[in-house]
């Protein structure tokens, strides 16, 4: 049995991912308990809004203000506040996790988690504007602007500090790992893309029953599993999260031993 991951350690990129991998194999039961309680309503919630919302959508009799009702607007919402809570739950359990390298509580995570919630939604509704502001802006802004907003999500909640000490502390840490952290985050979502497509074919099977048996509807069958489905994996995408937390102790330890 492999001993048990420490983040704080200089890893190369590769390292970083096998053993971002091995952590979240190491700590599945404990860290899915949690992210079930704590974040479980709002990935319900959205995955259920996002279902009605794609059922009013596919429906052709369907008021044609549909697409921009209250119900749509409360699906972004949900959406949004389980981004939330999935990378303060992740983070939290990390933090935690660190101390002592033993599997946190559902209680620990979740005072971790209240005491980050205000300063982290604050936060993020910030980047977020930004990041879409550089979207826009020829889309090249915004992606070199997500990892530097990435990992200072991740400096707010290990180091506890503020968005703008934060933010500064991003800027100097990836000034000359802008592309490792980048080409990581790239390998992480290209690993849970490959998940979410498993999923989505294992779990299309009975709502493509059903459209055989029937025979009509296709489109609004098969469209409402694919954002069910989309919303209730989730949790992987705590794999990304996991990799850039461990590429920033691993710069944070760097620079310790060149200090020294």
């Amino acid at each position: 049995m492999k001993p048990k991951v420490q983040f704080k350690k200089v890893r190369s990129t590769g390292e970083i991912f096998e053993d971002s991998i091995l952590f979240l194999k190491q700590n599945f039961k404990p860290l899915l308990k949690a992210y079930a309680i704590i974040c479980g309503f709002f990935i319900l919630a959205s995955a259920i809004l996002a279902g009605i919302y794609q059922v009013g959508v596919g429906n052709p009799f369907a008021p044609r203000n549909t697409d921009l009702g209250p119900s749509y607007f409360l699906m972004i919402c949900f959406m949004l506040l389980s981004m939330l809570f999935t990378w303060l739950t992740t983070l939290s359990y990390i933090a935690l996790y660190d101390i002592d390298r033993q599997p946190p509580t559902v209680e620990e995570v979740w005072s971790y988690v209240k005491y980050y919630f205000w300063r982290m939604l604050g936060s993020t509704f910030l980047l977020s504007i930004l990041l879409m502001v550089g979207f826009l802006l020829c889309l090249l802004p915004g992606v070199y602007l997500l990892p530097i907003f990435s990992l200072a999500l991740v400096i707010i909640v290990l180091d506890n500090t503020s968005l703008f000490y934060a933010l500064n502390q991003s800027f100097k840490l990836i000034k000359s790992n802008w592309g490792n952290l980048f080409g990581l985050m790239l390998a992480a979502f290209f690993l849970i893309a490959a998940t979410h497509l498993l999923a989505l074919i294992v779990c299309m099977i009975p709502p493509g029953i059903l459209v055989f048996l029937i025979g009509k509807h296709e489109l609004t069958i098969m469209s409402v599993a694919f954002v069910v489905v989309t919303n209730l994996v989730q949790f992987f995408y705590m794999l990304i999260i996991i990799a850039v937390s461990m590429f920033y102790f691993s710069l944070t330890e760097n620079a310790v031993n060149s200090a020294l």
